[in-house]
């Protein structure tokens, strides 16, 4: 009896899934309805059929956030994963170099001018000459971590740095904007290059109660004691050679010219000042003026006002 029953109720499913509809009504009950009860029965079919969309594509819209949320948080984690893999991996390798320079008695960070709490200040001839502070944050033998600001570049906010003192060398690493800064210490100042291409200069920030006209002009990068710079001009149809920075005096420099359409001329003394933003030399022996300003790594300029000239190392 009970099989009959099974059967019987699989029978009239069958039935029912072979009679046709219209709107969600038998066809044989739709025959015998009215023109008004047709419209009532169309109005009904159309907004269950309004309803049963909308529920789908809100149920899809909802599947797809979920999705979205797994996916963000998915590739979040890997990034912090990330992020504390390379943190302990550096971590590491400054505790071995800190290591090996202890087990050899010596310690590079003693004379360091990265001190906990000093403020420095910085300057590059970089996108057409940027300058800043640097705040060190904190220190860890020879390693040191800063804070930079831009003057030129405010919204930038905050950058943070790191760096140590090594085999002479300063290294600062700019991770933010994919920098490696290399120089030396010289007199206090640290002068070297940004990714082996822009000059850079790293000093101590004057005193609050000094004020701004007693305040040194601290010079380019590109005027070192012993750095060789190259120059060229327009002038008698073409003129190049080299230029020695030979000393330094606060904005002020001195300079040994040769002129390679000249040799005959030997070696010709300059000087030289940073003020206002300009680069001023003197060429005292010929009567000359240059006078030019830092921009994309080197000076360019006008002799007496004339004449172009540029000097790049």
């Amino acid at each position: 009896m009970k099989r009959i029953s099974v059967f019987g109720l699989l029978l009239l499913l069958f039935l029912a899934a072979c009679t046709p509809f219209m709107y969600g009504v038998p066809q044989a009950n739709w025959d015998r309805m009215s023109e008004t009860e047709r419209v009532e029965a169309m109005r009904i079919y159309e907004r269950n059929e309004q309803a049963r969309r909308k529920a789908a594509e809100e149920m899809a819209r909802t599947r797809a956030i979920e999705e979205q949320t797994r996916r963000l948080a998915a590739e979040e984690r890997a990034r912090h994963e990330e992020r504390e893999h390379q943190a302990a991996s550096e971590r590491q390798q400054r505790e071995r170099e800190l290591a090996i320079r202890d087990s050899r008695g010596t310690h590079e960070h003693l004379i360091t001018p990265f001190i906990s709490g000093k403020t420095l200040r910085w300057e590059t001839d970089a996108l057409g000459g940027q300058n800043g502070t640097i705040h060190v944050t904190s220190t860890e033998g020879s390693t040191f971590y800063l804070d930079q600001r831009n003057n030129k570049n405010t919204a930038a906010g905050v950058v943070k740095l790191d760096g140590m003192f090594k085999d002479g060398n300063v290294i600062i690493n700019n991770r933010k904007w994919g920098e490696t800064w290399v120089g030396t210490v010289n007199n206090g100042v640290i002068s070297g290059k940004i990714n082996n291409k822009y000059a850079f200069l790293i000093f101590d920030k004057p005193e609050a109660s000094v004020t701004i006209k007693e305040r040194a002009h601290h010079l380019p990068a590109l005027f070192v004691s012993g750095k060789t710079l190259r120059w060229e001009t327009d002038a008698l149809g073409g003129q190049n050679g080299t230029i020695d920075v030979t000393s330094t005096e606060g904005s002020t420099f001195y300079m040994d010219q040769r002129n390679y359409k000249n040799r005959a001329a030997g070696v010709v003394k300059l000087d030289g000042t940073f003020k206002d933003g300009n680069i001023i030399i003197n060429n005292r022996k010929w009567g000359e003026t240059w006078v030019g300003t830092m921009s994309n790594g080197g000076v360019y300029g006008k002799i007496n006002n004339t004449y172009n000239f540029r000097l790049f190392e």
